[in-house]
């Protein structure tokens, strides 16, 4: 019987104001694009036995998208164990978040064998992203996990 992991995640991103238009920013746009493309190209991306990928969906008029600032990761991969999680998606994940600027929210989770990993960024400050004129002027409280199943942290 095959083990199937199951990968849904979004990543929100505040490098393109929501009022620029292609035209007022073209090379901008432009390399932004690429990175997007390289970041998540399919040869880069964890794969399952038969091939299958995690696709990155940006810019789909089909579900209402419309913004680089938005990028879904969805992907139901064969063959695929927790070993493979920590082996293959873990490293591809860091390598996002470490190459990705101006991430404001990004959240993947991967469901293998009944077991869900969850993984997640958030800026601590807008200072990560802008100038250190824009703190947030609170104390990080941590993540709430709504679920009746057991919680544990990796470590």
């Amino acid at each position: 019987m095959s083990t199937w992991t199951e990968v849904t995640g979004i990543i929100r991103c505040d490098w393109i104001p929501f009022s620029t238009t292609i035209s007022g920013r073209f090379e901008e746009w432009n390399e932004r694009c690429k990175l997007l493309q390289k970041l998540f190209a399919e040869e880069t991306s964890p794969h399952g036995s038969e091939g299958q990928y995690i696709r990155a969906i940006i810019n789909d008029k089909t579900l209402e998208i419309d913004d680089l600032n938005t990028i879904v990761l969805l992907g139901s991969l064969r063959d695929f164990t927790e070993d493979e999680i920590n082996n293959q998606i873990v490293p591809w994940w860091e390598n996002i978040i470490k190459t990705l600027p101006f991430i404001r929210q990004a959240v993947l989770t991967c469901t293998s064998s009944r077991k869900t990993h969850i993984f997640e960024k958030r800026i601590s400050s807008d200072f990560d992203l802008y100038e250190p004129d824009c703190p947030l002027y609170s104390p990080d409280p941590g993540i709430v996990v709504h679920t009746t199943r057991e919680v544990s942290k990796k470590e």
